[in-house]
């Protein structure tokens, strides 16, 4: 179905010219989880049929967005409360909402939301519950702050669970993508302290991490074995700064000494970073993309895709 939903939403423009340190996010705005069983595979909602009047790439974006769950029946609960089910559609429906205007993701969401709650509290909740673990849930491979702010901003609206809306946008605001990222000082290997803002003038990737954490480990390796990222490094056009926020310095000490020569290798052991709230890391390693003015140009990344962009 995805494939059916680029080439129809491409249609139309020829027409027209993402080791924890937190706990995951509660399974349920409620805090419950709720499990019910798969009795049959995992089938596509209907794809909406485009009118032909819509000339757009965007016009037809919204329509896909707005329409995309006609099909759904709420009321039927073996079909809402299918967690295959459920995902799947999800998942195609993600798909689709990057395409669409800011105003038509904002209706489409909030009719899809209204209508799960108009079935029943237990769908709203279900279907909340995607929503939190496939978008703001930084492990997930579809970590998508900006999309899920729709899903907070109607939560906010509607009183649906408001005090952890909150929490969820603040978090969600804190060095958002195109802010100026919040500055810190820690202490080099060398011995010296530096702070964050001292490294203007030139792109950094910041990237938070654990001395005994295997992602973390491996991580620093594909960094280290990217030759366009050596060489930006080595030519000064890119700094990359590896900041472990814990106070186990005989551990961080013997590590650092192992990270390549052109990197800044930093502790936190005040955990200043922690206490102070100033970034939300909710697994290591977290990598933000820092532009030479100091503005955060990508938050909590996943590595392939800082690669690429580099490369």
């Amino acid at each position: 179905m995805r494939k059916v939903i680029f080439i129809l939403i491409a249609a139309g423009v020829a027409a027209a010219c993402g080791n924890s340190r937190k706990a995951a996010p509660g399974s349920s705005e409620a805090g419950m989880e709720t499990t019910v069983a798969t009795t049959a595979p995992a089938a596509d909602l209907p794809v909406p049929a485009l009118p032909d009047n819509l000339a757009s790439p965007e016009e037809r974006a919204d329509f896909m967005a707005l329409h995309f769950w006609d099909e759904m029946k709420w009321g039927d609960a073996a079909q809402a409360l299918d967690s295959a089910f459920m995902e799947q559609n999800f998942v195609n429906y993600v798909t689709v909402l990057p395409y669409a205007t800011p105003a038509g993701r904002d209706e489409a969401i909030g009719s899809l939301l209204s209508a799960a709650r108009l079935a029943g509290e237990d769908r709203l909740d279900f279907l909340y519950d995607v929503a939190v673990r496939y978008l703001y849930d930084t492990e997930s491979p579809m970590h998508n702050e900006e999309l899920f702010l729709t899903f907070v901003d109607w939560a906010e609206s509607n009183g649906y669970y408001p005090e952890v809306a909150a929490e969820r946008r603040a978090d969600i605001m804190k060095n958002r993508r195109g802010s100026e990222a919040a500055d810190f000082e820690f202490e080099s290997r060398d011995g010296s302290w530096v702070r964050l803002s001292d490294l203007r003038g030139t792109p950094v990737l910041l990237m938070f991490y654990e001395p005994d954490c295997e992602n973390c480990l491996a991580a620093e390796k594909r960094l280290a074995a990217s030759t366009p990222l050596t060489q930006a490094v080595a030519d000064g056009s890119l700094k990359i700064l590896a900041i472990y926020i814990g106070d186990d310095r005989a551990m961080w000490s013997s590590h650092a000494a192992t990270l390549p020569e052109g990197w800044t290798v930093g502790i936190d052991a005040a955990k200043r970073i922690d206490r102070d709230n100033l970034y939300n890391i909710g697994a290591t390693p977290s990598f933000y993309l820092i532009d030479p003015a100091g503005t955060v140009a990508l938050k909590d990344a996943p590595l392939p895709v800082i690669l690429n962009l580099i490369q």
